[in-house]
């Protein structure tokens, strides 16, 4: 049952599987799972908003604390896209010009 339960949080109405399962498991009878279909169709619903909502703070977070480091790598990508050589630090052109500072 706790391997079912691992996989369960992103499928819908999974809830039914893993109950049938624990159900099993226990020797309990099986025969009225239609009725507590009714209920669990509404419960997961709110399942369902729990995670979406969690995913997309989740999301926020990591994005406020990494901003900086999203930025600077979305423009690495774009100068990959765009064929420019990757920006030379002001020390290294100087060595190239015989300059030092």
């Amino acid at each position: 049952a706790t391997l079912a339960a691992v996989g369960a949080a992103g499928i819908p109405s999974a809830g039914l599987v893993t109950m049938v399962m624990v159900l099993n498991a226990v020797n309990l009878p099986t025969d009225m799972i239609s009725v507590l279909l009714t209920v669990d169709w509404f419960l997961d619903r709110f399942r369902t908003i729990t995670n979406v909502i969690g995913d997309a703070l989740g999301c926020a977070v990591v994005q406020q604390l990494c901003a900086e480091q999203l930025e600077e790598m979305d423009r690495e990508r774009e100068q990959q896209q765009d064929g420019a050589a990757p920006l030379i630090k002001n020390k290294d052109i100087e060595m190239q010009q015989g300059t030092s500072m």
